[in-house]
C-alpha cells in the first residue's frame, strides 16, 4: 500500500507541476476546449466503449495520417495558436491596458485620500466640540475653574491696585490735614498691611489652582496626540467611539487606572515623553479593560473586540518614535540592541575585573541565552554569553574564558507600562576548568 500511495503521491506531483507551467497548462486548457466535443462523445457517448476509442483516435491518429494536423485545425494547429496568443500576446495587452488605467486610478486614489482627508478633519472638530461641550468632562470643569480663578486673580489685582491707589490719595489728603496726619497714617499703615496680607494669600492659592490646572492641562496636551491617532484611525473602519472610550483606552495602554489618574501625572508632559522608549503591550490586562471600554459604546458593528482595537492601538504607534511591544518582541528588541554591540561588552569594569584574574586576551564574544520578566516595577532582560580567546603568552594556547550575563532593566515612569531605555548592568566571573 505504502508503494502504492508514493507512487498516486508521484503522479499527482507530475501532473500539477505540468499543469502549473506557463505553457504545458495553457495548451492542454486550449486543447480541451477546441476538442470539447470528441471528448464528450468519449466519455457520454451512446455507442459502446470499444466503437467511441476506435472512433477517436481514428479522428486524432496525426502520427499515422500526418494530412489530419491540416485537415483537423482543432487537433492541434488551433490549440498551439490559442496558447501562443495567450502566452505572448495576452500579457502584453493586459500591460497596455494597465498602462491606459493608470491614470483614472491615480485619479480616484487621490480622490479617496481627499474624501479621508476631509472626514478625518471634520472628525477632529467633532471630538474637540464634543470635548468643549460634554458638561460630564473633568476636563471641561477644570478649564472653567481655572478660568475662574485667573479672573478672580486678576480682579483682587485690580482691587489691591485701586485700594493703593486710594491709599495713596487719603495719605496726600491727610498730610494738608495737620493735626489728625500722624494718628490717620499709622492707622492708614496698619490697614494696609492687613490688605496686603489678604491680596498675598489670595493670590498663592490663585497660583496654586493655576499651577495645578497648567499641570493637567499639560498632560491633556501630550494625551491629545494619542487620543486623536486613535480616533482617525477607528474611524477609518466607520466606528466613531466616545471620547470616553478614546481617553480611557489611551489611559489603558499606559497603565493608568482612568484619564484622570494619567493628567494627574506630572511625569505626562511633552519634555518627559522625549525619553519614553518603548510601551509594554500586556495583552491580558490590556484585552479585558478594552473590552470593559467598548462593551459601553454603541458600535455599528457589535462583532469589534478588543483585538480590534489592539490592531488601531499598533496602528496608533506607526510612525512615532515609541514603539508599542508584546513582551517578546521587547526581550527580542533589547537583546538586538545588546548583540550589535556585543564587542564593546569586554570593555566593562565587571569582564575586565574578571579577565584580570586570568593569562587569556579576549577577542572573541558570544551571546547564547536570553529571559525577560516583568514584575510590575520593572521589565528585565538577562543575556548570557561567553568571552574567550588565546592564552597572553603563548600563541595558539586556549585559556579560561569569562563567563558573562547582561542585565538589561526597563523602568516605568509613565503608568505602569510606559517604559523609558534600558539601564545596563554586567556581572562576570572565570570559567570554570576544573572538572575538565
Amino acid at each position: 500500500m505504502k508503494i502504492i500511495d508514493d507512487l498516486a503521491s508521484s503522479i499527482r506531483g507530475n501532473i500539477k507541476t505540468r499543469i502549473n507551467d506557463p505553457v504545458i497548462g495553457p495548451f492542454i486548457v486550449s486543447w480541451i476546449l477546441c476538442n470539447w466535443d470528441r471528448l464528450a462523445i468519449l466519455f457520454f457517448g451512446s455507442d459502446k466503449v470499444d466503437i467511441r476509442v476506435s472512433q477517436i483516435s481514428g479522428d486524432m491518429a496525426f502520427i499515422n495520417n500526418p494530412g489530419l494536423l491540416f485537415s483537423n485545425y482543432d487537433l492541434l494547429l488551433l490549440p498551439i495558436l490559442l496558447t501562443t496568443l495567450y502566452v505572448f500576446l495576452l500579457p502584453k495587452v493586459s500591460v497596455r491596458v494597465v498602462k491606459i488605467l493608470t491614470k483614472t486610478d491615480v485619479e480616484r486614489y487621490k480622490a479617496v485620500i481627499d474624501r479621508e482627508v476631509q472626514q478625518a478633519v471634520k472628525d477632529r472638530e467633532l471630538n474637540a466640540e464634543r470635548l468643549l461641550g460634554d458638561p460630564g468632562e473633568k476636563y471641561l470643569a477644570e478649564v472653567v475653574d481655572a478660568n475662574l480663578a485667573q479672573e478672580k486673580a486678576e480682579r483682587e489685582k485690580l482691587e489691591a491696585e485701586a485700594e493703593e491707589a486710594k491709599s495713596k490719595a487719603s495719605v496726600a489728603k491727610e498730610q494738608a490735614e495737620k493735626e489728625n496726619a500722624a494718628k490717620k497714617l499709622v492707622q492708614l499703615e496698619l490697614e494696609k498691611k492687613d490688605r496686603q496680607s489678604k491680596a498675598d494669600k489670595a493670590k498663592f492659592d490663585a497660583d496654586a489652582s493655576i499651577n495645578q490646572a497648567a499641570l493637567q492641562s499639560s498632560a491633556y496636551t501630550s494625551s491629545y496626540m494619542f487620543v486623536k491617532r486613535l480616533a482617525e484611525s477607528t474611524s477609518q473602519d466607520g466606528e466613531v467611539l466616545s471620547l470616553y472610550a478614546l481617553t480611557s483606552t489611551v489611559a489603558a495602554i499606559f497603565g493608568y487606572k482612568n484619564y484622570s489618574e494619567l493628567l494627574a501625572d506630572k511625569n505626562f508632559n511633552n519634555d518627559s515623553l522625549n525619553n519614553l522608549k518603548y510601551v509594554l503591550c500586556d495583552s491580558g490586562y490590556l484585552s479585558k479593560e478594552l473590552d470593559s471600554i467598548l462593551s459601553k459604546e454603541e458600535l455599528k458593528d457589535d462583532a469589534l473586540d478588543s483585538g480590534w482595537l489592539i490592531d488601531h492601538i499598533q496602528a496608533v504607534f506607526e510612525g512615532i518614535p515609541y514603539q508599542f511591544v508584546f513582551p517578546d518582541a521587547l526581550e527580542a528588541a533589547v537583546y538586538e540592541s545588546i548583540e550589535e554591540d556585543q564587542f564593546s561588552l569586554i570593555d566593562s569594569e565587571a569582564i575586565s575585573s574578571a579577565q584580570a584574574e586570568t593569562d587569556t586576551y579576549l577577542d572573541e564574544v558570544e551571546l547564547y541565552d536570553k529571559s525577560h520578566s516583568y514584575d510590575g516595577s520593572q521589565f528585565v532582560v538577562e543575556v548570557s554569553g561567553r568571552a574567550s580567546g588565546e592564552h597572553r603568552k603563548e600563541s595558539g594556547v586556549p585559556s579560561p574564558g569569562i563567563d558573562f550575563t547582561v542585565t538589561a532593566s526597563l523602568s516605568p515612569r509613565w503608568g505602569k507600562y510606559g517604559l523609558e531605555d534600558y539601564e545596563m548592568g554586567i556581572s562576570a566571573k572565570v570559567e570554570d576548568w576544573s572538572s575538565e
